[in-house]
């Protein structure tokens, strides 16, 4: 079986939605969200394999509702087992279910105290001595339970003087029992921590000389945090993916049989025939891939494509390989693109071959999978990433330096010091590629970049690389692609051109100018056929769609005139 816990943890959130589950359309695991045009599955009603299957069946991106336990794990419906030994029967089954989750957890974790009204706690003074004498002492004695009743073992319970502020700490017994003794005849407050549940404080609990107070605390879970939104696995670029496989092959895909279902996805065994292996041995030149579909879904691929396949094996004791990235690790190409693939694994195959390659060896490599248009988004994109991390890496060394400034001579000449050990420590790996690229490295890059006529998704990972270091360049040659398509603003392309140039200027207002521009997109050139629209709305996008060209036209002029006057007005200035 897949490695539904992986998969699980690999997941990211990268948009919340802002549209609630309550006002989507469905049951208690899927809906439809109106909003979005996208089914949202609520994970917490599902099984961690049920959750693998569809994450691999939407190629690792997909939306979801996410429940988070209060040690900050996703919520699947696998229970943990509630008979524990540290647990007595008596002990409330809320605690039972977590504590294995909890262990090493501290109760820094925990949510936001809870103030315990009056009537949540119950005071019953009994007679400990008929006499009340000066110098006599109380106690206070007491449980503590759940919202069910049932009493929880291992709370920390912290009594506080509220005249001297002295404190005593106790736990409660495995019949959820405290107790304090030898008490000052003063006003106290209780505070009672136990993750996952709220801490709970009962105030102003006056004794009485000579007397016992008993105190009923009921403590509430803790609040679980809920998240609405896209999750996807990170896209990882061509090294990534050689570097994470344990057998990287071209081969032709044979015959596919469903072997498994679980609920609307299917687990495929399909037969893959080797031509060629650029990672990794197999003794046999027939494999099986097993991979999760969408049961309605179209196949990913068809019997006899020709496929290039990045593959891990499947868990101990299970036949067979599976994709080791969900949304990256099958690559159905054309044969001048396989044929560029090709070339450009076999070369990282000799880099790699019994050392380690030097940066400026990968480096060069990933320069020549950006001149590549096959492979333009592969070597561009991991560029890319290793001169973000060396921008956080630099934006990070700034801050600190200026808050080491404004706190003392001392901080900064520390911080000094550690920027000069900075230097003659060996950075990582990504930061190395990045400051490998030699002027003529990044001359070649930008003047590829200028000389396409017409922008494809493919190209823009190399754009945001080139603004890196030639930022004026990247500006000018998105407004001049603008310009040419500012009398008709096709979708498409006005939409991604627009969201580049806010991107590379970081301009905030330029992507506040962006934002009517997309939704007017939402009502231009979009198919209705097979999407789940209902008549009402089928009628407002007709509607819209014929006035949505001339409102891109005039957004666009609105972005045009706004970046043109910002880079008129430091001239002028």
């Amino acid at each position: 079986m897949t490695q539904p816990n992986n998969k699980l943890n690999q997941l990211q959130s990268t948009f919340v939605c802002p549209t609630s589950w309550e006002a989507m359309a469905g049951n208690h695991r899927k809906r439809f969200c109106s909003e979005c045009r996208k089914h949202v599955y609520d994970f917490s009603q599902m099984t961690r394999r049920e959750v693998a299957a569809v994450t691999e069946a939407a190629r690792g991106n997909l939306c979801a509702r996410v429940t988070r336990n209060p040690d900050g794990s996703i919520q699947t419906q696998e229970v943990v087992s509630p008979s524990l030994h540290l647990i007595s029967r008596r002990a409330s089954p809320l605690a039972a279910a977590v504590v294995s989750a909890m262990l090493g957890i501290t109760p820094a974790l925990a949510t936001n105290a809870m103030i315990a009204p009056p009537s949540a706690i119950q005071l019953a003074p009994t007679a400990a001595s008929q006499q009340k004498t000066d110098g006599a002492t109380a106690a206070i004695i007491g449980t503590v339970v759940d919202p069910q009743g049932a009493v929880i073992p291992g709370v920390t319970v912290t009594l506080t003087n509220l005249v001297s502020s002295e404190q005593k700490v106790t736990k409660t017994s495995e019949n959820g029992a405290y107790r304090f003794e030898n008490l000052a005849v003063e006003k106290y407050a209780l505070k009672a921590e136990l993750t996952p549940f709220k801490t709970t404080i009962v105030t102003d609990v006056q004794l009485l000389a000579g007397q016992q107070t008993t105190v009923e605390i009921r403590m509430e879970i803790g609040v679980v945090s809920v998240t609405m939104g896209a999750m996807a696995i990170p896209e990882r670029p061509l090294r990534a993916l050689y570097e994470r496989s344990a057998l990287v092959v071209d081969a032709i895909a044979g015959k596919s049989v469903p072997v498994e279902s679980e609920k609307e996805t299917n687990l495929v065994k399909t037969e893959l025939r080797i031509n060629e292996i650029f990672k990794g041995q197999s003794k046999r030149k027939t494999i099986y891939l097993y991979h999760w579909n969408y049961e309605h879904d179209e196949p990913q691929f068809n019997y006899g494509d020709q496929l290039l396949l990045f593959l891990t094996a499947r868990e101990e004791g299970q036949p067979g390989y599976e994709l080791s990235d969900s949304g990256r690790g099958l690559k159905k190409l054309s044969a001048r693109d396989l044929a560029a693939y090709t070339l450009h694994l076999q070369e990282l195959e000799t880099l790699t071959i019994d050392r380690q390659p030097t940066a400026a060896e990968i480096a060069d490599w990933l320069v020549r999978c950006t001149l590549d248009p096959a492979t333009r988004w592969e070597g561009a994109r991991d560029l890319r990433d290793g001169f973000r991390e060396l921008q956080a890496c630099e934006q990070e060394k700034k801050q600190k330096a200026e808050a080491a400034k404004a706190a003392a001579k001392e901080a900064v000449a520390q911080l000094q010091e550690e920027l000069e050990e900075d230097k003659e420590s060996e950075p990582d790996l990504a930061q190395q590629l990045a400051a490998q690229l030699t002027a003529a490295q990044k001359e070649r890059l930008t003047n590829t970049l200028l000389a396409i006529e017409k922008l494809s998704e493919q190209d823009y990972e190399l754009l945001y690389l080139a603004a890196h270091w030639d930022q004026d360049r990247v500006v000018s040659y998105l407004l001049r692609q603008l310009r040419q398509i500012a009398a008709t603003a096709p979708h498409n392309e006005a939409s991604g051109l627009t969201r580049a140039l806010a991107v590379v200027l970081a301009d905030e207002e330029l992507d506040k100018l962006t934002e009517p521009f997309n939704e007017v997109d939402l009502y231009a050139d979009e198919p209705l056929d097979g999407l789940d629209y209902s008549e009402e709305e089928r009628a407002e996008i007709k509607e819209k769609a014929p006035l949505a060209p001339a409102k891109r036209k005039s957004a666009l002029t609105s972005i045009l005139r706004y970046v043109e006057l910002k880079q008129r007005l430091p001239r002028s200035q």
